[in-house]
């Protein structure tokens, strides 16, 4: 291969692999809404049974005010 042809060749690699990150950039998802909470690591956690004295149903979860 020569010279000329290697260039080239060099030239239009390079071209579409920035066609195909602009077209990734713009095709992308968006951002996760809000109410997601993004992130990693390891969460731990204890295990908990509750046992009622009496049984029934929660009709309305109150919400919290803080002062």
């Amino acid at each position: 291969m020569n010279k000329k042809a290697q260039s080239t060749l060099i030239i239009a690699l390079v071209g579409i692999a920035i066609l195909v990150v602009l077209v990734w950039w713009f095709l992308r998802p968006a951002s996760l809404p809000s109410s997601i909470v993004k992130g990693n690591g390891r969460i731990e956690a204890t295990e908990i049974d509750i046992v009622t004295k009496t049984s029934g149903r929660v009709v309305v979860i109150l919400p919290v005010v803080r002062v």
